[in-house]
């Protein structure tokens, strides 16, 4: 599962979720990827229209912080 929720002033939060036998095959990679080019693609050519998507993993999941690393997030401060 792949979402975008709470938006409003062009921005957006992500949220994904990938079932155990998924983990380290690439998948949460390429959806959050597909999502992403979505939210950022223009309303005039069928995307969101999005300026800025925020993000957030639990620390003791660092693979969910390396997925979002891989998609372009970087880190602009932490809890």
């Amino acid at each position: 599962v792949v979402s975008i929720d709470g938006m409003h002033d062009l921005e957006g939060s992500i949220g994904y979720w990938l079932g155990t036998p998924f983990w380290g095959r690439g998948f949460a990679t390429e959806a959050v990827g597909a999502l992403l080019r979505h939210a950022f693609a223009p309303r005039s050519k069928g995307g969101l229209g999005l300026c800025r998507v925020f993000g957030e993993h639990w620390l003791e999941n660092p693979a969910s912080g390396a997925v979002m690393r891989k998609v372009g997030f970087v880190e602009v401060g932490a809890a």
